[in-house]
C-alpha cells in the first residue's frame, strides 16, 4: 500500500489546484529540471511578477532533546552570570512569558533556528527560480504554514521570520506565516481562530499589497467553499498579543 500523505503532501496539493485561481501556474510546468539540477520554486504569479515558495511544518519538535538541552544551557548561563538570580530551569518551572524580554528573545532565537533553515532553503530556491524564468525583478513570496509543530509557537515563528528578513535571504520580500487546520486562542476560554500573518522585508521592497489582500481573501473564500473552513482568518499584530497565544492541542 502506498504510505499516506502528510500535512505536507497535502497542503501541497491544494495550493496546487488553489493557485491557478488566483492567476499563478506551478513552476513545474515551465520548468523541466535535470536530475541534478538545484530545485525550484512552486509558483509563478506573472502578470504579477511574483515567486512563490511553499513550506510547511509538519513535525512536531516538542520533544526535541536537541532543543531543550539548548535552552538549559542557556537558563544556566543566565544563572552563572547573575541575569537570572534564584530561579533554576525546571524547577520551579518558569513561564517563558514571565521573563524578561531580553532573555525571551534569546529563547526565541533558539526556537527560531530551525525556521531559520527552511527560510534559507526558500530563499535559494526563489532565487534559482527567478534566474531560470529569467525574471530578475520578480519579488519572492514565502508562504509558512504551520500544521503541527507545536514547538514553533506563533512569537517564535514570527520572530524568526523578522529577525531572517532585516539583512538576510535578499530573494524573499514577504513571508505569510499562517495556518490552516492548526488553531490558536489566547485563552482556554477564548474562541479559536486561524492565524495568517504578513511580514515585509520594509516598507517599499515588498509584495505589493493589492496582490497580498487578494490571495488572502481567495485563499480564505477557498478554505471556506471547497474544504469548509470557516473559522475566522486573524492577523494578530500586537507583539503581546502574539505571545499569549497557544494552538489547540490534538486530541488523542
Amino acid at each position: 500500500m502506498p504510505d499516506a500523505k502528510g500535512a505536507g503532501d497535502v497542503l501541497h496539493a491544494q495550493f496546487d489546484t488553489f493557485v491557478p485561481l488566483v492567476g499563478g501556474v506551478l513552476v513545474r510546468d515551465l520548468i523541466t529540471p535535470g536530475p541534478n539540477d538545484p530545485d525550484n520554486a512552486d509558483y509563478f504569479f506573472q502578470e504579477d511578477a511574483i515567486v512563490a515558495e511553499l513550506k510547511v511544518l509538519e513535525t512536531d519538535r516538542t520533544q526535541d532533546d536537541s532543543i531543550d538541552v539548548k535552552v538549559q544551557a542557556k537558563f544556566a548561563e543566565w544563572q552563572a552570570s547573575g541575569r537570572l538570580p534564584g530561579i533554576a530551569y525546571g524547577a520551579p518551572v518558569v513561564p517563558s512569558t514571565a521573563l524578561p524580554q531580553r532573555l525571551q528573545w534569546e529563547l526565541q532565537r533558539i526556537h527560531s533556528e530551525p525556521i531559520r533553515r527552511l527560510i534559507k532553503k526558500a530563499n535559494t530556491q526563489i532565487k534559482q527560480t527567478k534566474l531560470d524564468l529569467e525574471q530578475p525583478a520578480a519579488k519572492g513570496l514565502l508562504l509558512l504554514i504551520n500544521e503541527g509543530d507545536y514547538s514553533q509557537r506563533p512569537d517564535y515563528l514570527t520572530y524568526a521570520v523578522h529577525q531572517s528578513l532585516l539583512n538576510d535571504f535578499s530573494s524573499i520580500h514577504t513571508v505569510v506565516v499562517m495556518t490552516v487546520t492548526l488553531v490558536v486562542r489566547p485563552s482556554q476560554s477564548a474562541a479559536p481562530f486561524r492565524f495568517w500573518i504578513e511580514y515585509r522585508r520594509d516598507t517599499t521592497n515588498k509584495v505589493g499589497e493589492v496582490f497580498m489582500q487578494r490571495l488572502r481573501g481567495a485563499w480564505a473564500h477557498y478554505l471556506s467553499t471547497q474544504l469548509g473552513i470557516t473559522m475566522p482568518l486573524v492577523e494578530p499584530t500586537n507583539p503581546i498579543d502574539l505571545s499569549t497565544l497557544r494552538y489547540d492541542e490534538p486530541t488523542q
